[in-house]
């Protein structure tokens, strides 16, 4: 539904970026989602994502993050908007800031919302945004082995090594089977000088190691 006239515009901004502002072209955009079902919202970033549109993009992100939308929606607009930076600009400390700044916003929208992002986050190497999300979201659902698993990441990130040893420990109880969750313990319990539970995991994952105490 978006008029002709319109996409002429993110055309032509396209083919001259240096000549044609992408900020107006922003406004009317955001203008003619006003009022628009949420759809057409997001059938709106797919074509200026699929257009490598990004400048305009960028425009209608920030806006949309601050608009009365369903959690699923913003949900993707933190996603675009993050991915928007570091994939397609590829600018990694540019996507970090954006991913700090939405931190705040993401807490308030409860802790699914906040776990999701920070899954995303953890995925993409922004680990100062992921933290404090993950253990927003892990505190709220405790029985959450993914949530859990991610907590032991970031404990792990952050040096805090009896409570990755912890997490990973919880998680292994649920899913015996998780390599990355032993290959992690292992690193707990080998910095805490439990070499036993480090012995236990090593082995896990196939090591051969001889027995002893130390």
């Amino acid at each position: 539904g978006l008029p002709d006239a319109l996409w002429a515009q993110v055309q032509a901004h396209q083919a001259d970026p240096d000549g044609v502002a992408a900020a107006p072209i922003a406004g009317e955009l955001i203008a003619w989602c006003e009022g628009r079902h949420p759809n057409d919202l997001q059938a709106l970033l797919d074509a200026l994502r699929g257009a490598a549109a990004y400048a305009i993009s960028l425009e209608v992100l920030e806006e949309a993050w601050s608009a009365e939308l369903p959690l699923t929606l913003l949900g993707r607009v933190a996603e675009d908007w993050i991915g928007t930076v570091l994939h397609g600009l590829g600018d990694r400390a540019g996507a970090a800031v954006v991913a700090q700044h939405l931190v705040k916003g993401a807490l308030a929208h409860g802790p699914a919302f906040a776990g999701d992002l920070g899954h995303l986050c953890l995925e993409w190497g922004l680990y100062a945004a992921a933290d404090p999300l993950v253990r927003f979201a892990a505190k709220a659902h405790p029985g959450d082995t993914s949530l859990r698993y991610a907590l032991g990441i970031v404990r792990k990130l952050a040096g805090e090594w009896p409570g990755c040893r912890d997490a990973f420990r919880a998680v292994l109880s649920q899913r015996p089977d998780e390599q990355g969750a032993w290959w992690s313990l292992g690193i707990a319990c080998t910095a805490l000088s439990d070499w036993a539970g480090a012995r236990e995991a090593w082995r896990a994952l196939g090591m051969a190691l001889p027995d002893g105490e130390g």
